[in-house]
């Protein structure tokens, strides 16, 4: 079983506007545990309703915690989650390094 290395927060609004639906989905994820995510916050792809995400925390790059991301989808972020898992130790440092800069000149 794959090392979770960061877990994000899913969230919608109603089309009314009037409920919001939340929930949390640890990552890398299997594809059964996406649809779950989605299903609990009533995203359906095609639809108008907008997905927000969020990271709650990211063991391996901590520098991502408390971020609202707008354009990756839930599956690439689960892709990225599953390479940065693989990475050896040495690649993890330069990708922090990358951030760091990142987030520094406010790219971030």
């Amino acid at each position: 079983m794959k090392q979770k290395v960061m877990t994000v927060e899913l969230s919608t609004e109603s089309a009314d506007a009037r409920l919001y639906y939340y929930t949390e989905l640890s990552l890398p994820a299997q594809n059964h545990e996406i649809r779950d995510a989605l299903q609990r916050v009533r995203f359906r792809e095609g639809d108008d309703t907008h997905l927000d995400i969020g990271v709650v925390s990211c063991s391996l790059l901590p520098q991502l915690e408390n971020l609202r991301l707008d354009s990756p989808s839930i599956k690439e972020l689960a892709f990225f989650a599953d390479r940065v898992n693989q990475l050896p130790l040495e690649e993890i440092i330069a990708l922090k390094g990358v951030f760091t800069q990142f987030l520094d000149d406010g790219r971030l």
